[in-house]
C-alpha cells in the first residue's frame, strides 16, 4: 500500500538524511516504545527499515498512573515486541519515586519523569551496545514545544538529533502516524492524563491549538518557521561558542572559569551562550531562568566584582592569582536574582566558607544573630535597621556618608530570614572594617 511505503521511506530518508547508512549491518536501532500511537509507529516502521534482528526496543513504567493502566501500558509493548520478535528491556519506577523526586529537585512531575527516563535510556544504550535510540516525537510536538518555549519566555524546539538520541518522526503529523497504523489494523494504547489539562502541555495542546486552528489559519507553517530560523542561528552560536572552553575548578567538576576580559569581550547574544554551557557542563539544574542569566548578560568591565545566584547554580566574578575570573557553580544555597554578593549562613560552616570567600583567608566571625540569616549586598529598596530601632533607606544612608558609588557594592549586610529588605550594616565602622572585620549592629 502506498501509504505504507510512502511512511516507511520518509522514515528511511531521516536517517539518510542525518548521515546514517541503513544497509550498513552493523547498525543497531533502538525504539522508545510506551504503547502510544506515535512509538508503535515508530517501533512497525523500524522493523519494515531494519529487520527484526537490529531493532531493540526499551520501555519505561513511571508509575504515576493509575497501576492497572501504567502496567497495562507495558503489556501491551511485550505483547507487541513478541509479536514482532524483538527482543524490549523495561524500566519501571517505584510507586511514589517521582513524586520524592519532584519535591527534592524543585521539578514539576512531568520534569522528574523526564529526568528519570532518560537516565533509563542511557543504561540502556550502555548496557546494550545499541547504535542509537530513537524517540517518537512528531510534527504536532514540535509545534506544542515551541509554543510552549515561546510562553515562558525562551526558544529552541525539538532537536531532531542529539547525541546517541534521534527522532525520525518530527517532519511527521500525528494524522498522518494514525492513519499509518489503521491501515495496517495496529491498535494503540492512549494516556488517560492526556486530558487533564492541569499539565501544560496538555493545555497547550487541547486548547491553544485548537483556537489557532481556529483564528489563524497557517499558524502551524508560521510557527515552524520561526523554529527553523532560531535553529539555523543557535547552529552558528553553538560552533562559534565551542571554541571558548571552560576550565573545570576543584575534583568534582561542580564549578568552572573563564578568564574575565575575554568573557567581557563578548555581546551578551555570546554570553548568553557560554552560560548556558557552563551550566550544562557542572550538571546545573535543567532549565536556568532567563531572569537570572539576564544580568550576566550586562554586566561592565568596570573593576566592581558582581555575582547572582539561583536555580542550583552561582555565577560569580572573583579575582583568583592575581586573575579576575567569571565563575560558574553549582550549589545549594538557595534562590538570589540580582547582581551582588549572596551567602546563605546556615551554620558555622557556612559563616566559616563565607570569611573564605569574602575575604580570601580563613576567618573566624562571631555574629549576633540566629542561624540561619544571609549575608549579602545591598538591594536599592532596602532598609538599614539600627540598634535604636530607627530604620533608614540604605541608599540615603550611602549617599548621607558620601560612600562612593564603586565601593557601595562591596559592603555586607545582614539580613535575618523572613526580613526582606531589612537588614543591619556589619560595618558601621566602615573605615576600619576591613582592617579589624568587626561586625557590629
Amino acid at each position: 500500500m502506498k501509504l505504507i511505503s510512502d511512511f516507511d521511506e520518509a522514515v528511511a530518508q531521516s536517517f539518510i538524511k542525518n548521515g546514517y547508512d541503513i544497509n550498513d549491518q552493523n547498525l543497531t536501532v533502538g525504539a522508545a516504545v510506551s504503547g502510544g500511537a506515535d512509538s508503535v509507529s515508530l517501533l512497525v516502521s523500524l522493523v519494515h527499515i531494519f529487520g527484526k534482528s537490529r531493532v531493540r526496543a526499551v520501555n519505561v513504567n513511571h508509575r504515576i498512573r493509575p497501576r492497572a493502566e501504567s502496567d497495562g501500558d507495558t503489556d501491551f509493548v511485550r505483547n507487541l515486541c513478541l509479536s514482532f520478535g524483538v527482543q524490549c528491556y523495561f524500566f519501571e519506577c517505584e510507586e511514589g519515586f517521582l513524586q520524592a523526586l519532584s519535591e527534592e529537585r524543585g521539578l514539576g512531575i512531568e520534569e522528574a519523569a523526564r529526568f528519570k527516563r532518560y537516565e533509563f535510556f542511557g543504561s540502556f544504550l550502555r548496557n546494550t551496545g545499541t547504535s542509537l535510540l530513537c524517540l517518537a516525537h512528531n510534527k504536532n510536538d514540535q509545534l506544542e514545544t515551541v509554543l510552549m518555549r515561546f510562553l515562558q519566555g525562551s526558544d529552541g524546539e525539538i532537536k531532531k538529533m542529539r547525541g546517541k538520541f534521534f527522532r525520525p518522526l518530527l517532519d511527521t503529523d500525528r494524522a498522518q502516524i494514525e492513519e499509518y497504523l489503521r491501515s495496517q489494523g495496529f491498535s494503540w494504547r492512549t494516556d488517560s492524563t492526556n486530558q487533564d489539562n492541569n499539565y501544560y502541555r496538555n493545555r497547550i495542546r487541547n486548547e491553544l491549538v485548537p483556537c489557532l486552528d481556529r483564528l489563524f489559519q497557517g499558524w502551524r507553517r508560521g510557527v515552524l518557521s520561526f523554529a527553523e530560523k532560531n535553529a539555523v542561528d543557535a547552529e552558528f552560536f553553538e560552533d562559534f561558542c565551542s571554541s571558548f572552553s571552560w576550565e573545570e575548578r576543584g575534583a568534582d567538576g561542580k564549578c568552572v572559569c573563564m578568564d574575565s576580559a575575554l568573557f567581557f569581550s563578548q555581546k551578551p547574544a555570546v554570553r548568553r551562550r557560554l552560560v548556558f554551557r557552563a551550566l550544562s557542563q557542572i550538571g546545573s539544574a535543567p532549565r536556568v531562568p532567563y531572569k537570572m542569566i539576564r544580568p550576566v548578560l550586562f554586566w561592565k568591565d568596570d573593576g566592581s566584582l558582581h555575582k547572582v545566584s539561583g536555580a542550583g547554580a552561582e555565577i560569580f566574578e572573583w579575582a583568583t592569582d592575581g586573575v579576575r575570573k567569571v565563575f560558574v557553580a553549582k550549589t545549594e544555597r538557595g534562590a538570589f536574582l540580582d547582581s551582588g554578593f549572596y551567602f546563605l549562613i546556615r551554620d558555622e560552616r557556612d559563616l566559616f566558607d563565607f570569611c573564605a570567600n569574602f575575604f580570601a583567608q580563613k576567618k573566624s566571625l562571631k555574629i549576633d544573630a540566629p542561624f540561619p540569616f544571609v549575608i549579602r549586598s545591598f538591594f536599592s529598596t532596602d532598609k538599614i535597621i539600627f540598634s535604636n530601632g530607627r530604620t533608614k533607606s540604605v541608599v540615603a544612608y550611602f549617599s548621607e556618608k558620601k560612600i562612593p558609588k564603586s565601593e557601595r557594592g562591596k559592603i555586607p549586610f545582614l539580613q535575618e530570614c523572613g526580613k526582606k529588605n531589612l537588614v543591619k550594616l556589619l560595618n558601621l565602622e566602615a573605615d576600619n572594617f576591613m582592617e579589624n572585620n568587626q561586625f557590629s549592629c
